[in-house]
């Protein structure tokens, strides 16, 4: 059976130095290779690739998964990261955002730190907020989907039936 072998997102950058030099000083990732007008850098073995004008749009949102959310945030603002979000609790993990120079937007999240009864509802808080309770469909993410798709796909023939959701649900399962 044929499987996936690696997911690797491809931002569109205007100034490939600029972001060269955002995601080695202040995101602490690591150049892999380089080709004219492209790059991939990584941390941990996961790579993402910057392409200078071509391939995407700006403002991309990811969500990336780590053991302990506060250690990054920590580092990431030593290092004078461009911090959009500090780290709060949600339904589904705790996490905070960065900026890249572009706009895009990436979410480091753990898991969440407390009690369900505990954690606060990112769509039901008051206050004005530049967002809404909605999720579009072009911001779901991939544990957003993972939850989703393990719920919604029937098994395969003879395959023993679950009735638990995946680990990831913990993270990306959004309750009410």
């Amino acid at each position: 059976m044929a499987t996936v072998e690696n997911v690797i997102p491809i931002l569109r950058v205007e100034n490939l130095e600029a972001s060269r030099t955002y995601y080695l000083q202040e995101l602490g990732f690591l150049l892999d290779w380089e080709t004219d007008g492209m790059i991939s850098v990584s941390r941990d073995g996961k790579s993402i690739m910057l392409c200078e004008g071509e391939q995407g749009v700006p403002g991309v949102w990811l969500w990336i998964g780590v053991d302990d959310a506060d250690v990054f945030f920590a580092e990431f603002s030593a290092r004078n990261a461009r911090i959009k979000s500090p780290p709060k609790n949600f339904t589904w993990a705790y996490e905070f955002a960065v900026e890249d120079p572009d706009g895009h937007v990436l979410r480091f999240g753990s898991e969440p730190k407390c009690g369900f009864a505990e954690r606060s509802l990112w769509n039901a808080e008051p206050g004005p907020h530049d967002y809404s309770g909605l999720m579009l469909a072009a911001r779901i993410t991939l544990p957003h989907f993972s939850v989703s798709s393990a719920m919604s796909f029937p098994k395969s023939a003879g395959e023993p039936l679950s009735t638990l959701p995946p680990k990831s649900a913990s993270r990306a399962l959004i309750l009410g």
